[in-house]
């Protein structure tokens, strides 16, 4: 019981202090308008569309990558091939 009151009272006190800091009015504005946290400059909206499909597309395709497996082996194969790229050695140059 203990933990649960000090994990309550932590959220708490992470949500008083973002409130305080008006980040959730700033990424409202932000995913309905565009507008730039901290300006008032507006994304147009084909970069915000574009954004957003990014975005979703991100995470429909993590979702999809971890409830199967065929996705999760092509996942694998695109990040080994992103992080393990090959390093040329002095043994390959002529």
């Amino acid at each position: 019981m203990r933990k649960a009151i000090n994990i309550s009272a932590l959220v708490l006190l992470i949500w008083l202090i973002v409130d305080a800091l008006h980040i959730p009015e700033a990424l409202i504005s932000f995913l309905l308008v565009g507008e730039i946290p901290g300006s008032k400059t507006n994304l147009s909206p084909t970069l915000m569309l574009a954004i957003m499909t990014t975005a979703a597309g991100i995470v429909l395709f993590e979702v999809a990558s971890h409830r199967y497996s065929g996705v999760r082996r092509f996942r694998q194969q695109i990040l080994s091939f992103i992080f393990n790229k090959p390093q040329k050695t002095a043994s390959t140059k002529s």
